[in-house]
C-alpha cells in the first residue's frame, strides 16, 4: 500500500507558533534592547570619567545617537520582523477566509517604512523640509520639525485602523494601542523634552536626567514599543480562530446549532 504523501506545511502562514513563542522571543529582544542601552550608558560614563579609556570605534558601534551601527541595525530589524509577521497574519486570513485581511496587509508597508526610517533617518530629512517652510517660533521651540509630520501620520493611521481595533478582541486591541503608546512616548514625548532643553526653552531636564540618559530612554522606549507589537502579532499567529469579537448574528447562529 502506498504511503500517504506528507502534508506540506503552510510556510507563508507561519503555523506552529505557540503562546510560549509569543513570550520568549519578545523577552529575548527586550533583553537585547535593554542591554544595548546599558552598554551605551556605561561606556559613555567611562569615557567621561577616563578620557581615552574606551575605544572610540567601540563606543561609536553602540552609540545610540550614531547611525550605521548596532542599535540602528537592531531597530530596523525589529520593524522588519513586525512587517514579516503582519504578512504571515494576512496570509492566514487569506487561507482561513478570515475577514479584515486588508488591515494586516496595510501594516506591511507601514512597518517597512518605519524600518527604513530607522536606518536612513527619513523623518529628519522631512523635518528639514518642514523647518525651512515654517516659522522658528511657537511649537518648534518645544520639539523638532519632523514631529508635525509624525503626528499627522499617527493620526492618519489611527483613523484608518479604528474599525480594526473595534472589531479585535479586547486583549489584542489594547496591546496594539499600548505598543503604539510606548513607541510614541519615546519617539515624541521624550525626544521633545530633550529638544526643549537643547533649544533652551526649558532650563534643565526633568528629574535630574542627563542628555545621555534621555537618549537611552527615547531609544529604548521606541524599541520596547516595537517589541510589544511583535509580541502582539505572535499572539495573533498562535490562534486557531480569527482574533475578532463575535458578531451578534454569529453568536446566535452558534447557539442555534448547539
Amino acid at each position: 500500500m502506498d504511503n500517504p504523501r506528507p502534508t506540506r506545511p503552510d510556510i507563508l502562514s507561519l503555523r506552529g507558533v505557540t503562546p510560549r513563542h509569543a513570550v520568549l522571543f519578545p523577552a529575548f529582544l527586550a533583553i537585547c534592547a535593554l542591554g544595548m542601552a546599558a552598554l551605551y550608558l556605561v561606556l559613555g560614563k567611562l569615557d567621561h570619567l577616563h578620557p581615552g579609556l574606551v575605544n572610540p570605534d567601540l563606543f561609536r558601534f553602540v552609540n545610540l545617537t550614531e547611525e550605521a551601527n548596532l542599535p540602528t541595525w537592531f531597530s530596523a530589524l525589529l520593524w522588519q520582523v513586525a512587517a514579516m509577521l503582519a504578512f504571515f497574519i494576512a496570509n492566514r486570513h487569506r487561507t482561513g477566509g478570515w475577514p479584515h485581511r486588508a488591515y494586516w496587509i496595510g501594516m506591511v508597508p507601514l512597518f517597512l517604512f518605519l524600518s527604513l526610517d530607522e536606518a536612513g533617518k527619513v523623518h529628519e530629512s522631512i523635518g528639514d523640509v518642514i523647518g525651512r517652510n515654517s516659522e522658528s517660533t511657537g511649537w518648534r521651540e518645544y520639539t523638532y520639525s519632523w514631529v508635525l509630520f509624525g503626528m499627522a501620520l499617527v493620526t492618519l493611521v489611527g483613523v484608518a485602523y479604528t474599525r480594526l481595533l473595534v472589531r479585535l478582541r479586547r486583549p489584542f486591541a489594547l496591546l496594539l494601542i499600548l505598543s503604539a503608546a510606548v513607541f510614541l512616548l519615546g519617539a515624541v514625548v521624550v525626544e521633545s523634552i530633550s529638544a526643549s532643553a537643547h533649544k533652551g526653552t526649558i532650563d534643565r531636564l526633568p528629574f535630574g536626567q542627563t542628555f545621555a540618559r534621555m537618549i537611552a530612554w527615547e531609544e529604548t522606549l521606541e524599541k520596547l514599543g516595537a517589541i510589544l507589537l511583535i509580541h502582539t502579532l505572535l499572539r495573533v499567529l498562535a490562534l486557531d480562530a480569527p482574533p475578532y469579537l463575535a458578531r451578534p448574528a454569529d453568536s446566535r447562529a452558534r447557539r442555534a446549532s448547539g
